[in-house]
């Protein structure tokens, strides 16, 4: 196994020690950034420099207001628009013009291009064996035209109509030849292409005119005849007759009814006034008669003479019976003369009759003749819309016809493109730029080599630090309640204990009471700690004892660890303590029966009593974790020496750090730990490593079940372990042995 298997550990980054690793490599990265600088330099030195120039052209409008035709008085600006543009570099793109300007700058002599203006020296020999066949038709200008390609670059400014004609090349010159001989060969290019436009326009705008000339003369000549054959004739305002007379016909007739019907009026009222006697004076057309205007004035003359008179004659008298008899011929006389108005209005009356009468007759006969021109005039109306549409298209044609022949007989092509910068002659080369690449690839080779410093720094553990502390949400309560272990000191020494004595009965006062985390005295630079050398310890400690004294899991006295794992949990909570006479290896049983309890959802916390603390190192990925140790000295309390495995739920008390001088332990508190944990988890298992039966004495009581691993023992060894556990009084006692595939799960699930 490797250093990966820490990696499945809970750790957390430690920045100090990422820092760390860099600063421990910062010659290697120094050294790589210089020769990377070297390197650099020397290869960019000896680069042949590339020139670069650029020519602009920008796409607008060129026709002058006073020449634009009239097909383009409506043009919009969408005619430049990014579409425009764009197909206008592709123009400036295309093979055609690009192989113009080889032939014209004579780009297959150049020193730049001339190698591959003829054939590969690769082809030649290919065809000389017959391995290839030469493709004929290949011009030089065809095979410089890939190279031409590479070098040339068009593209438009964005948010503009301005387009960039960029070329590079070893020779400043031809850097600046290139783009001004494209631009020209553009703007050549948009000018013949509208001189052929034109061209073409007015070639088939001929024909065309012709025969229009023919069908708008058939279409006109239609109208005539048929306006002729069918009698429609056309009064003021291009209207028809019939309907103009039948109009002033109506008119009139309304005219002659209205005084009809005033003249009806005004003899009523005239011979109403009359018949009753009534004065005429109220009439308007007696008023209005100058005889009768006259008969009153004499009248009214007659009656101041007879009022004279009154005042100084009699009634009687000769003279006003005269006067008064003058005045009453006066009366009869105005009577006769409204008696003639009367028999003049009504002839008037007569006479509107007999007008009303043949106005009537006049415009029945008009009514139909409107109608039959009516119909006719749709057809002829048809036949003048065919007229004037024929008129019209031939205008058009004229118009243009007329345009075209105009701008091709004096060359005035305007193209919507111009020329606003000319390439120059570049004074310095864009690439290389040796300093600055120099100094960005030296950078860059720093920024590597430290990325791949830490990248080996964490995929080695090297820069972790681990993170398994449980959180003090999931601490039990009875362990956050608890208080810290503060007990009395007892001497340092008597914790330095042998790391793996055997365990004799007959020799009690030479085994170890208990193995609390002895000190590893090792040296690592680093704290996380891989278990690759230990699993390797085990599995050769495991494969030699094998071969030395092979047991069978199925020997009297023994039971699968399957077995003892279905009583264990039927038990439904248990204090366990499990014995490894083997040594290391025979912790497996306790990490086998931790992680299998926490998956079947038990709260299960597992204590390291080993010696050399491989089961913090297995479920840690270290072994500097706070632990028993710290809690027996006093230093720390439950809540900050319960961890989380790494590959399960489980809990896990460690060893504890490295002894101090200065730090006491008291063994006989791990009892008390013991209680206090025991109410907190259901099954709480202390993994005790190689014990003596007083050392089981400060964890076990009547109701632990003790567990005495095989691995690496053979079975006389660990029968003879167990006979002894139970004369010390403990009644359960069980030896365990796993299975290939137990031992199997376990290794994989730690690798």
């Amino acid at each position: 196994m490797s250093g990966q298997n820490e990696l499945t550990a809970d750790v957390d980054i430690d920045m100090a020690g990422l820092l760390g690793q860099v600063w421990k490599k910062k010659w290697v990265v120094l050294v790589l950034t210089l020769l990377t600088g070297a390197g650099l330099l020397f290869l960019l030195s000896n680069v042949a420099p590339l020139y670069k120039s650029d020519a602009r052209i920008i796409i607008e409008s060129r026709e002058s207001p006073f020449t634009r035709l009239n097909s383009e008085q409506n043009i919009n600006s969408n005619q430049f628009d990014e579409q425009a543009v764009g197909s206008q570099v592709e123009i400036l793109s295309s093979d055609d013009l690009a192989l113009k300007v080889i032939s014209e700058l004579n780009l297959t002599s150049h020193p730049e291009f001339r190698d591959e203006a003829g054939p590969s020296f690769t082809s030649t020999i290919l065809e000389m064996f017959g391995l290839s066949v030469a493709k004929p038709g290949i011009t030089p200008e065809e095979r410089v035209l890939t190279s031409f390609n590479k070098n040339l670059t068009v593209y438009a400014s964005p948010k503009s109509r301005v387009i960039y004609i960029e070329f590079s090349s070893k020779d400043p010159a031809l850097a600046q030849a290139v783009p001004n001989a494209l631009a020209d060969q553009y703007m050549k290019f948009i000018r013949e292409f509208k001189l052929q436009s034109t061209e073409e326009a007015t070639r088939w705008l001929g024909p065309e005119i012709d025969e229009l000339r023919v069908k708008l003369r058939e279409a006109e000549a239609k109208v005539a005849e048929f306006r002729s054959n069918s009698d429609i004739l056309i009064g003021n305002n291009n209207a028809l007759l019939a309907t103009q007379q039948l109009s002033e016909a109506a008119s009139e007739l309304s005219r002659i009814r209205g005084e009809k019907s005033a003249a009806e009026g005004k003899v009523r009222a005239i011979r109403d006034a009359i018949n009753s006697g009534g004065s005429l004076d109220v009439i308007p057309e007696v008023i209005s008669s100058s005889l009768i205007q006259r008969l009153r004035e004499r009248e009214v003359a007659l009656e101041a003479q007879i009022s004279e008179l009154s005042t100084t004659l009699l009634p009687n008298h000769p003279r006003l019976k005269a006067l008064k008899s003058q005045s009453e011929n006066f009366q009869r006389q105005i009577r006769s003369a409204a008696d003639n108005i009367l028999i003049s209005l009504d002839n008037n009356v007569d006479l509107f009759a007999q007008q009303e009468a043949v106005l009537l007759k006049q415009v029945d006969r008009l009514k139909a003749e409107a109608s039959r021109v009516g119909e006719a005039e749709v057809e002829l109306r048809a036949l003048e819309r065919e007229a004037t549409a024929q008129r019209a298209l031939l205008e058009t044609y004229l118009t243009q016809y007329r345009e075209a022949a105009s701008r091709q007989n004096r060359e005035y092509f305007p193209v919507d493109a111009r020329i606003i910068s000319r390439a120059i002659m570049p004074a310095s080369a864009y690439f290389p730029k040796v300093i600055p690449f120099t100094i960005a690839g030296m950078v860059a080779m720093a920024v590597l080599s430290i990325m791949f410093i830490l990248t080996w720094a964490l995929m080695t553990g090297k820069a972790l630090k681990p993170a398994g502390k449980v959180p003090l949400h999931m601490v039990p309560d009875e362990l956050a309640q608890a208080p810290d272990a503060a007990v009395e000191t007892l001497p340092v020494a008597d914790a330095e204990l042998p790391t793996a004595p055997p365990l004799y009965a007959e020799e009690p006062d030479n085994t170890p009471p208990l193995y609390v985390a002895s000190a590893d005295n090792t040296d690592s630079d680093d704290d996380f700690i891989s278990t690759e050398d230990i699993f390797s310890e085990m599995e050769s400690q495991n494969q030699e004892t094998t071969q030395a004294a092979p047991n069978s899991a199925n020997e009297p006295g023994s039971f699968l660890f399957s077995d003892t794992f279905e009583a264990v949990q039927n038990l439904g909570s248990a204090r366990i303590a499990v014995v490894s006479p083997g040594g290391d290896i025979g912790s497996l049983a306790s990490w086998l029966l931790a992680r299998e309890l926490a998956a079947d959802d038990k709260s299960v916390v597992l204590i390291d009593l080993t010696g050399n603390k491989a089961t913090s190192i297995e479920f840690l990925g270290t072994d500097q974790m706070p632990g028993v140790k710290d809690m027996l000295s006093g230093k720390v309390g439950f809540t900050e020496a319960i961890y989380t495995d790494r590959l399960s739920s489980a809990h896990i008390l460690p060893a504890g750090s490295d002894i101090e001088e200065s730090d006491e332990l008291i063994l006989e508190d791990l009892e008390m730990i013991a209680e206090t944990l025991e109410d907190a988890y259901e099954y709480v298992i202390f993994d005790c490593g190689v014990t003596g039966i007083s050392g089981l004495a400060n964890i076990a009581n009547d109701k632990t079940v003790v567990l005495v691993s095989k691995e690496g023992a053979d079975g006389a060894e660990a029968a003879k372990i167990e006979k002894e556990v139970v004369e010390a009084g403990y009644s359960v006692v069980v030896t365990v042995a796993l299975e290939d595939a137990d031992r199997e799960k376990i290794f994989e699930d730690a690798a």
